[in-house]
């Protein structure tokens, strides 16, 4: 079976380039400007940049990275920050595509989140969340009861993670922390709109529930998914729309 990276317009939906020479893709993340597309393979331990300008399909940069997993662009797209299994943050300027100095953390990285100013980064690990300077220095931790897949920042400034069983967190900007009640089993996926004025979450095998939020933690609607767990939840960029994996 081929392992690849298929690119769409996003007008037309028109396959417009196929990406491939890959073993076992752990993420793929697009730049904010629309420019870069990078790709970590865990079976090479690899990072690899792509044009998205130009459409090539051979690789602008490829690196070398053990074990990286997650993946987050600064909101100017000027970094890339890159996590892997052994519990390192590694920055990458996409200017060069050189690798920056690493930082490590106390276990395996399941998420990331740079801050919208570019100052901080949040890092999800096994039953914690944690926000760090973007050099690493370590500002805050909270304690979670599982593995915060999925980040994401409202409109209120809130940052959201599942991880807590079966509810969502959030931290606000003062620091405190807070839960969106109403699952009652672990949620396996989360999502907040671009806007940030609405999240999703999504339910395990023991409660496929998608469930929509307000930033203020009232629930708009829920939608039963017929038995399938919610795997993955992505907003278009107007927030008018969700697409849903199950």
């Amino acid at each position: 079976t081929q392992v690849g990276v298929y690119v769409f317009d996003g007008v037309g939906w028109i396959l417009v380039q196929t990406l491939s020479g890959f073993s076992e893709i752990a993420s793929i993340a697009a730049s904010p400007n629309g420019r870069w597309l990078t790709v970590t393979d865990v079976a090479s331990d690899t990072l690899k940049a792509f044009d998205l300008q130009t459409l090539s399909t051979s690789p602008l940069a490829t690196r070398s990275l053990t074990d990286a997993r997650t993946q987050a662009y600064s909101p100017n797209s000027s970094m890339l920050f890159v996590g892997n299994d052994l519990g390192f943050v590694t920055p990458v300027s996409t200017t060069t595509w050189g690798l920056g100095t690493h930082f490590a953390v106390s276990d395996q990285i399941r998420s990331l989140m740079v801050s919208p100013m570019g100052t901080h980064i949040w890092v999800g690990i096994d039953n914690q969340l944690e926000r760090r300077q973007i050099n690493g220095n370590f500002e805050l931790g909270v304690a979670l009861s599982g593995s915060p897949t999925h980040l994401g920042r409202d409109s209120l400034g809130r940052v959201h993670c599942n991880g807590s069983s079966a509810r969502s967190m959030y931290v606000a900007s003062d620091d405190s922390v807070g839960y969106l009640p109403g699952h009652y089993r672990d949620i396996s996926s989360l999502a907040v709109a671009p806007s940030g004025t609405q999240l999703m979450s999504g339910g395990s095998s023991g409660e496929p529930i998608l469930r929509c939020w307000n930033p203020n933690g009232s629930e708009r609607w829920w939608l039963n998914a017929d038995g399938t767990p919610i795997e993955a939840i992505a907003y278009a960029p107007t927030s008018l729309s969700v697409a849903v994996a199950t």
